[in-house]
């Protein structure tokens, strides 16, 4: 089972997996077309190789250590 879905010079961002050993979020990824993907990719590389997205409509604190990447019209909640 594979955890890490980037490892960039700043940030290393992992797939979380339940006590169940399943990841929702992969599941639903693993759905989408490639584009979409290769958005999230793009976030996903960003922050771990630079450590700050600052486009809020790409990337914002929700609050409570509650992150969300946004790559349109999807989100993806992390911590």
């Amino acid at each position: 089972m594979e955890f890490i879905a980037y490892e960039g010079e700043k940030f290393v961002i992992e797939w979380y997996f339940d006590e169940n050993s399943e990841c929702e979020v992969l599941e639903y990824f693993e759905t989408l077309n490639e584009i979409s993907q290769n958005k999230l990719f793009y976030l996903l590389k960003r922050i771990g190789d630079f450590g700050i997205i600052s486009d809020k409509t790409k990337f914002r604190n929700e609050g409570d250590l509650l992150f969300a990447f946004k790559p349109q019209p999807h989100r993806f909640l992390c911590f």
